[in-house]
């Protein structure tokens, strides 16, 4: 009863704020926790995780937003220690958009640190560092200057001030989270991320001071709690800020067991996103032994929806996990007499 009462008031304070904006983001943010807080590195019930994440945006428009991710993170326990364990991960990311093809391509290396409390307690602390590339493209665009008086005239030179049209930069990022593991199908995961330490300068002009990308928090509330033998239900909360722009996403499945023989296991998830002030999701996902699949579809309900109908775009995830197989035991081939 007290974890239910607990989700109530989250979600109530997620509807009393609005959504003001939008960035690079998935609406299946928990199948994607290390952009959201690199204290959940390897923080899974498996030794490693790979996955990928696709989502293409408001297809329905001349400017879909497209963004990929692919993922890898594990555990690494130390030897004779018990009480803490590493967990380390790389990500790729690359998301462009519109008729200039705006994109970034960001690596991004992260290392956290995982002090077991107890056996159902984990309090873990994770820094991210990122190599990011900037960059888009002016051939589709247009300019003032490339008129020259009768006609649009593409050989004329636009005449614009850029540095160049990419640029490198660095940044940092950082979180703590903490983990109530009571057994595979229960548990809690409440964290906070805090990304753009070092607010990185971003400009393709040549301005004398330009602006720095603002710090980005994060903070996420997920659960697995299990039911009946045969069901457990998920819920997942996030809240994202960045200077007066904020995100909000609400999520639950049902996870259905259909079977739980070990080796053969099989499991489907049904259920729902909403993302406050912007657009809510059917959600599905299927399980299969080390393998999993989520597929989610984002339905407009912003006033864009004019220029979308409500169709906001596909997302698709697919992870496969390795588990840790324990050393076989000391045995005699022949009985000793």
């Amino acid at each position: 009863m007290k974890i239910i009462m607990t989700w109530i008031i989250v979600a109530m304070m997620f509807v009393l704020q609005g959504l003001q904006a939008q960035d690079v983001h998935f609406t299946q943010y928990f199948n994607t926790p290390m952009l959201i807080n690199p204290g959940l590195t390897g923080i899974h019930n498996a030794l490693g995780r790979v996955a990928v994440s696709y989502r293409n945006q408001w297809t329905t428009v001349p400017v879909p937003y497209t963004t990929f991710a692919a993922t890898y993170d594990r555990k690494i326990y130390p030897r004779y220690k018990e009480d803490h364990f590493y967990g380390i991960g790389a990500r790729l990311l690359y998301d462009y958009a519109g008729d200039s093809h705006l994109s970034i391509l960001d690596l991004n290396v992260l290392g956290n640190y995982a002090f077991v409390l107890n056996p159902r307690n984990i309090l873990s602390v994770g820094l991210g560092f990122n190599v990011d590339r900037r960059e888009f493209r002016e051939s589709d665009l247009r300019f003032p200057n490339q008129w020259d008086g009768d006609k649009y005239n593409p050989n004329r030179p636009t005449k614009e001030p850029y540095v160049g049209l990419n640029f490198l930069f660095v940044d940092l990022s950082g979180g703590v989270n903490y983990r109530y593991q009571k057994n595979n199908r229960t548990w809690i995961n409440l964290g906070v991320g805090v990304h753009h330490f070092i607010q990185p300068k971003q400009t393709f002009y040549d301005f004398k001071n330009p602006s720095g990308l603002p710090i980005r928090f994060s903070g996420m509330l997920s659960g697995s709690f299990k039911v009946i033998p045969t069901m457990d239900i998920l819920l997942n909360g996030l809240w994202q800020v960045q200077q007066v722009y904020d995100e909000k996403v609400l999520s639950g499945l049902l996870r259905f067991y259909l079977n739980l023989r070990p080796g053969s296991q099989m499991a489907l998830d049904l259920g729902v996103a909403w993302r406050k002030g912007d657009a809510f999701a059917p959600l599905m996902g299927i399980h299969y032994h080390n393998w999993y699949a989520g597929l989610s579809y984002d339905v407009n309900t912003s006033a864009f929806k004019v220029a979308t109908g409500g169709r906001g775009g596909p997302e698709f995830h697919l992870q496969y996990y390795f588990y840790r197989v324990e050393p076989l035991k000391e045995f005699k081939k022949c009985p000793v007499y």
